[in-house]
C-alpha cells in the first residue's frame, strides 16, 4: 500500500481567516499530507477564479515527479469514516482502475455505480473540497476551455469518464453560512443537507447492488419462449378506426401476446384517467388469475430490436430477481443500476409498454388516487423493485398518444435515456475489473 505523503494544495482567500483556521485544524497532526496554502488567482467571477487557480497549481506548483495531488478547498472537513489507511487504499484502487479523479465526497451526482466497498464510479458530480487528481489528467485540465458560465466541478467531471468518489464519504464541507464560489449554497445547513441526501442516494444504490449480487443466477431454457403466452392488456383511449388498425398491426404474428383491448377511462384529467385505467386492468387480471401481464397504450410501437426469445427470457429473469414492474421503454429514469442486461431504477416516467408481476397487483389497487400526481409517479411509488429493459422493446406513435408532441421529440427522449444506460453499462466494467482505456 502506498504511504508517500500526498502533496496537498489548499485554496484559501487571504481575508477568510476563519476558513484558514478551520482547515489547518482539520489537517493538524495528519502527517500523510504535505500541505501548502494557495491564494486564488483573482477574477471577477468566482468560478473562473477557482478554475484559473487549479490551472496555476498544475502548471506552476506541481513537481513533475508527483503521480497525483490533492486539491483541497478551505471548507473541507474529515468525516468519521476517514483514516489514513482508507484513503491510501482508495487511491491505490482508483489508480488500478486508470482513474483521472478521486473525490473524498460529493454533494451531488448524476449517475453513479458502486464499484467496491470503497469506491463509486461517477459520471458527473459537484464538490471539489477534497479531490485527488492523477497525473495523466493534468494536461486535460490545462488545455480545457472554461467559460464564464461554467462550474469547475462540473467541468472536471465532464472531461473524464473515469471519475470516482469514496464511499462512505471521507470528506464533506463545513457550513460557514456563505460560499465564495457557489452563491446558492449561501445559508444555514444547505451544504450539510446536500451531502446527507447524496450519501442517502449512495446507500440506496449500495443496498440494491448487494441485493442483486446475492441472488444466484437462474438458468433459463432457450426454448422456453415457445411455450409461453403473456396476457396483454391494451388501454385504448381512442377506439377509432385509425387507432385500432395501428395497434392491431403491432401484434400481427406475435403469438406470444394474448391481447385484450380495454376501453380507457376518459375524463378531463388524463393522468388520473390512465391511473384508473391501470387499476381497472389489474382488477381484470386478478379475476382471470394472471401471474404476469403486459400493459401497453394504444400508441405502442414495437422497436426493431424486439425479439420474442430475448423478451420472454428477460421477463423470467426479472421475475427471479424479484422484479415487480419491468419497463419496456421510458422517457426518463431516476437512479439506475446495471443488473446484467437490465437496470434497476428507483423511478421512471413516459413508459407506454410495461410488465406487471402478480406481487404488485394489490399494491397498485391499494395506492390512493391522486389527481395532482403524474400517472408514472403513482406507478413508480408502488414498488421498490422496478427494472428497465435496454435496448427498449417499444416506442410510441405520438401522433396517436400526444398530437402536440412530434415524433422526433419522443425519439430524442428515448435516445437520451438509452445513452445514459449505455454509459452505465460501460461503467459496470469497473466492477468486473476491466478498465476503460483512451
Amino acid at each position: 500500500m502506498e504511504t508517500t505523503r500526498i502533496r496537498t494544495y489548499i485554496l484559501n482567500l487571504e481575508k477568510r481567516t476563519d476558513r484558514q483556521a478551520h482547515v489547518l485544524n482539520e489537517f493538524n497532526g495528519r502527517d500523510e499530507f504535505n500541505i501548502e496554502l494557495v491564494r486564488p488567482v483573482k477574477h471577477d467571477i468566482a468560478a473562473v477564479s477557482l478554475w484559473n487557480t487549479i490551472k496555476y497549481i498544475l502548471r506552476e506548483l506541481v513537481d513533475s515527479a508527483e503521480e497525483h495531488i490533492l486539491l483541497c478547498e478551505d471548507d473541507h472537513q474529515f468525516t468519521k469514516n476517514y483514516s489514513k489507511e482508507r484513503l491510501f487504499e482508495a487511491i491505490a484502487e482508483a489508480k488500478s482502475l486508470n482513474a483521472d479523479i478521486l473525490s473524498g465526497g460529493v454533494s451531488w451526482w448524476e449517475d453513479a455505480v458502486p464499484i467496491s466497498n470503497k469506491l463509486f464510479w461517477v459520471k458527473k458530480f459537484s464538490g471539489l473540497q477534497f479531490t485527488i487528481i492523477f497525473k495523466k489528467f493534468f494536461s486535460k485540465i490545462l488545455f480545457a476551455e472554461f467559460g464564464n458560465m461554467n462550474a469547475a466541478d462540473y467541468k472536471i467531471s465532464g472531461l473524464s469518464n473515469k471519475s470516482f468518489f469514496c464511499h462512505p464519504f471521507i470528506s464533506t464541507q463545513k457550513e460557514f453560512g456563505y460560499s465564495d464560489v457557489t452563491t446558492k449554497n449561501n445559508g444555514s445547513e444547505r451544504v450539510e443537507k446536500l451531502f446527507a441526501m447524496t450519501e442517502q442516494r449512495c446507500n440506496h444504490l449500495t443496498f440494491f447492488s448487494v441485493f442483486y449480487k446475492k441472488i444466484k443466477p437462474t438458468s433459463i431454457s432457450p426454448g422456453i419462449a415457445d411455450d409461453i403466452t403473456i396476457p396483454t392488456y391494451i388501454i385504448c383511449r381512442n377506439m377509432d378506426e385509425q387507432t385500432a388498425l395501428h395497434i392491431q398491426r403491432q401484434f400481427i404474428g406475435k403469438n406470444e401476446f394474448e391481447t385484450s383491448l380495454v376501453q380507457g377511462i376518459t375524463t378531463d384529467d388524463k393522468e388520473l384517467d390512465l391511473w384508473k385505467s391501470i387499476k381497472h386492468v389489474i382488477s381484470i387480471a386478478i379475476e382471470k388469475e394472471d401471474d404476469i401481464i403486459v400493459v401497453c397504450e394504444d400508441s405502442h410501437v414495437f422497436e426493431n430490436s424486439y425479439n420474442r426469445q430475448h423478451f420472454i427470457q428477460n421477463i423470467l429473469e426479472a421475475h427471479y430477481l424479484h422484479t415487480e414492474i419491468l419497463c419496456g421503454n421510458a422517457t426518463d429514469l431516476g437512479m439506475a443500476l446495471p443488473v446484467g442486461n437490465k437496470f434497476w431504477v428507483d423511478r421512471f416516467s413516459g413508459t407506454t409498454f410495461f410488465v406487471l408481476y402478480k406481487s404488485v397487483f394489490k399494491k397498485i389497487l391499494n395506492t390512493p388516487d391522486r389527481s395532482t400526481s403524474l400517472f408514472y409517479h403513482l406507478l413508480s411509488s408502488c414498488s421498490s423493485y422496478k427494472m428497465a429493459l435496454a435496448p427498449f422493446v417499444s416506442s410510441a406513435n405520438n401522433e396517436l398518444a400526444n398530437p402536440s408532441l412530434n415524433q422526433s421529440e419522443a425519439s430524442n427522449s428515448f435516445t437520451r435515456v438509452l445513452n445514459r444506460l449505455d454509459v452505465l453499462s460501460n461503467a459496470e466494467n469497473f466492477q468486473k475489473g476491466q478498465i476503460w482505456m483512451e
